[in-house]
């Protein structure tokens, strides 16, 4: 049976690390006052309990409309336990679709998406913190979409959730999750945490010996079909005309490209350094890219709409690199092959990030900035 379910996920805080008498002693009393908290649901068969070793996902019955904000008290009152026990917890709220099964001991399970993200969404919370995602901020508390970082949500109880922090997780699987994490008052007390969520990102460092080409193909090339902005970085760009291939037509929107080349005065410097075939580096090489690059554009339906810049260089940059709309929040790639002597541009280690958070990832931020100098002031061309 597939049923609307609000989705409580608690997870108890350094519980792994106590010793194994202590566990077994604090999680008794946890499940107490779980019980104890839930009874109402637990006797009328409107929620569903999984124990998780450090932790339990409460499954809430999304039926009643009255019952929208009960997720909220449930925090409450297993918060208020937590602060008389000294126990730190980090909670989160979702709601979705789940599936309400028996499992392998014949007990009420619930599978779904919904279930696997407000586990997820916990990645990167402070101890102490409430998450809440934005599809149940979105529906219960601010309809009006006013849920911003230092709103304050009234609730029908005289209560407040005030939003402390918003961001995308990133989780291991690569799924992202909008959030924020909120304080909840109720009378005098707050429960919470204002610390900011911690800032997840994706990186991936590469090897000689990884599917390289394969993974820019399925991964790259989907982000080029689609961008508003690249600028591509590299020595002769043997492979830059197949990249821009990828660019959708028509257009309906301006798409900025701009190409970085190195100068036919480096050619000699460029084969020392990888110590590859003369023609590979050479203006016979330098010539094909950059006709090709022409006829692209030449023959785009749209190429009003394209603003294609080429600029040259005379001092070698020890990496190639591609940046598509890495000034845009929650779309930046970055992809930085690095350049090794005596190693042939295929086969170089390379790495990739990406600012899919609110914030800028670090290493992100290092990467973008580091490019931007390096390629800055570059002789412009004409096509």
């Amino acid at each position: 049976m597939t049923q609307s379910s609000f989705v409580v996920f608690v997870d108890l805080v350094g519980y792994s690390l106590l010793p194994e008498q202590d566990q077994m002693s604090f999680f008794r009393l946890f499940q107490r006052e779980a019980h104890h908290v839930l009874y109402d649901e637990i006797v009328s068969d409107e929620c569903v309990l999984i124990p998780t070793g450090d932790g339990l996902i409460v499954g809430l019955n999304n039926q009643v409309e009255s019952d929208r904000l009960r997720p909220l008290s449930v925090i409450v009152d297993i918060s208020e336990w937590a602060t008389r026990a000294n126990r730190r917890m980090r909670i989160s709220v979702h709601v979705g679709d789940v599936s309400i099964v028996n499992d392998l001991n014949r007990r009420k399970n619930m599978v779904g998406g919904a279930v696997n993200d407000g586990a997820r969404m916990l990645t990167g919370a402070p101890e102490g913190a409430i998450i809440l995602s934005r599809e149940y901020v979105n529906r219960y508390l601010a309809p009006n979409r006013n849920a911003k970082v230092g709103n304050k949500l009234p609730l029908p109880s005289g209560g407040s959730v005030e939003i402390v922090d918003e961001d995308t997780i990133i989780d291991k699987h690569e799924e992202r999750h909008e959030v924020f994490s909120v304080l909840l008052a109720n009378e005098d007390a707050t429960y919470g945490n204002r610390e900011p969520i911690s800032n997840k990102y994706l990186a991936r460092i590469y090897a000689s010996d990884y599917p390289k080409s394969e993974n820019l193909k399925q991964h790259f090339f989907r982000l080029v079909a689609n961008c508003k902005n690249l600028i591509l970085v590299g020595t002769y760009h043997p492979n830059s005309p197949a990249i821009l291939q990828n660019i959708r037509e028509p257009l309906s929107e301006r798409v900025s490209v701009s190409i970085h080349i190195a100068s036919v005065a480096l050619s000699g410097y460029l084969q020392e350094y990888f110590k590859v075939p003369d023609e590979y580096f050479n203006s016979e090489t330098r010539e094909d890219s950059l006709r090709g690059i022409r006829t692209w554009l030449d023959n785009r339906s749209d190429q009003g709409l394209i603003d294609l810049q080429l600029y040259e260089f005379e001092d070698f940059i020890p990496f190639g690199a591609s940046l598509v709309d890495s000034d845009v929040p929650g779309q930046g790639f970055i992809h930085v092959s690095n350049y090794l002597p005596s190693v042939h541009p295929r086969d170089t280690p390379y790495i990739e990030t990406e600012w899919r958070t609110s914030a800028v990832p670090p290493i992100y931020d290092f990467y973008l900035h580091y490019i931007k100098k390096l390629i800055r002031g570059h002789r412009r061309l004409d096509l």
